[in-house]
């Protein structure tokens, strides 16, 4: 295949720990004089009990710190993400705005919440959680079909299970909870772009020392069943065309039995966008299918794919089931497969080659448990996959035990018939 060879040059990459427990990887990128600093926290919805639903969410807003005057002088971008798994705190800076971007940043760490702040924040998750949504998308879901896609599922939590638990809420529980995991010791800084190495570690040092040595409590992987059986759901929901969503559970890099079929999802994903084979579809008054790999999570990950239909779901579920068996028995030919890598191995080769998208993905991977350095060997593990990683991917995710299906159409229509569910 003549797939490119170009890549992301080799950079110098150092890792070191302060005494408090802090991890610190700096990786060297001179070409820009820009760098990119993430501040990631293993601590994430995942691991909370009933007792303390809601509790992530709260403090990712609360302990977010006051980034608008920094932004405004210095042209700074800011980023803040956080879920079932982590919590990243990203910045994008000119190399000389480093030490100011440490010292705000160690805030998160530092600062005491105030019982009025920890208020707003608990109000603003409460209501977010009473509110009920009607939007879909290929990547939005309603609460139901959630519901559906996490069957089985220790870490999901309910919208009214969460609300509840926060009404309960006190400061003191936040503000443990903020204690005991939001600690040197339960985190990451990631440090890259123009930057020496001695200099990061003085300014680390002098913004991150403090003599916290807190020890955050175990925490187990988690995950989901990966066969729960075929679920399938008709709702009327905010879709401008009936919509059919097909979403199957799918592994992580961490409780794969085989890396490579992993890599080949991510190629499948390209697949329905460059493929003839399978872009055919769309024939016979339905769009085109659109696919997406959710790829964030070390152990439970979700492969969606969307597309509108007129006429009988049932018929165009199941020529979606056809089209699917056909993947499944003719493997795609080497000349077909190689856009979808060249597409696939350049964008995340693209990602990896800015600091901020260097700094956040290494950020993801140290606070999920994952070695770091599969940053330096995904490009090349997804250029290697074949058609037969791609038949037998195929083969073991794309099944109705792994399968939550939604027929949804538009509220306007026959809103008489207003929801059903058939498992």
């Amino acid at each position: 295949m003549n797939i490119p060879t170009s890549k992301t040059p080799t950079l110098p990459t150092h890792e070191f720990t302060l005494d408090n427990g802090l991890r610190v990887i700096v990786r060297e990128d001179h070409r820009t004089h820009q760098v990119g600093l993430t501040l990631a926290f293993a601590v994430g919805t995942d691991e909370e009990r009933p007792e303390d639903f809601g509790v992530t969410r709260v403090l990712q807003n609360a302990l977010m710190p006051d980034y608008e005057d920094f932004i405004k002088e210095t042209g700074a971008t800011h980023q803040n993400f956080g879920g079932r798994e982590n919590l990243r705190d990203r910045l994008l800076i000119a190399a000389e705005h480093l030490e100011s971007a440490l010292k705000i940043q160690s805030t998160i760490m530092t600062d005491e919440l105030s019982d009025e702040w920890l208020r707003t924040c608990l109000e603003e998750e409460l209501l977010r959680n009473k509110e009920k949504s009607l939007f879909i998308s290929a990547i939005s879901f309603s609460p139901e079909i959630d519901a559906l896609i996490n069957t089985g599922n220790s870490y999901y939590r309910a919208n009214e299970a969460i609300a509840t638990s926060l009404e309960r809420m006190t400061f003191e529980h936040l503000r443990n909870w903020r204690q005991s995991r939001y600690c040197p010791g339960n985190a990451c800084l990631v440090i890259v772009g123009d930057v020496e190495v001695e200099e990061a570690r003085q300014l680390v040092e002098r913004h991150f020392g403090s003599k916290d040595q807190r020890v955050a409590p175990f925490r187990p992987l988690i995950k989901g069943p990966s066969e729960p059986g075929y679920r399938q759901i008709t709702q009327r929901l905010e879709t401008e065309y009936p919509l059919m969503l097909v979403i199957f559970n799918t592994p992580g890099m961490e409780n794969t039995p085989d890396p490579q079929c992993v890599r080949a999802l991510e190629i499948l994903d390209s697949l329905f966008e460059s493929s003839a084979r399978l872009k055919s579809f769309e024939n016979d008054n339905r769009s085109t299918i659109i696919a997406t790999t959710f790829r964030l999570s070390r152990a439970s990950n979700q492969f969606i794919l969307a597309f509108h239909f007129e006429g009988n779901p049932q018929k165009a579920e199941a020529d979606l089931w056809a089209l699917l068996d056909d993947v499944k028995r003719v493997p795609f030919t080497p000349e077909e497969i190689e856009p979808a890598i060249m597409q696939e191995s350049t964008t995340r080769q693209a990602l990896y080659d800015t600091p901020l998208g260097l700094s956040g993905s290494i950020g993801h991977l140290v606070a999920t448990a994952q070695p770091w350095q599969l940053i330096d060997l995904e490009v090349a593990q997804l250029r290697s996959v074949t058609t037969q990683d791609i038949q037998r991917a195929a083969n073991t995710y794309f099944t109705r035990e792994r399968a939550t299906v939604a027929h949804v159409f538009p509220i306007e229509r026959n809103t008489s018939d207003v929801t059903g569910t058939s498992a």
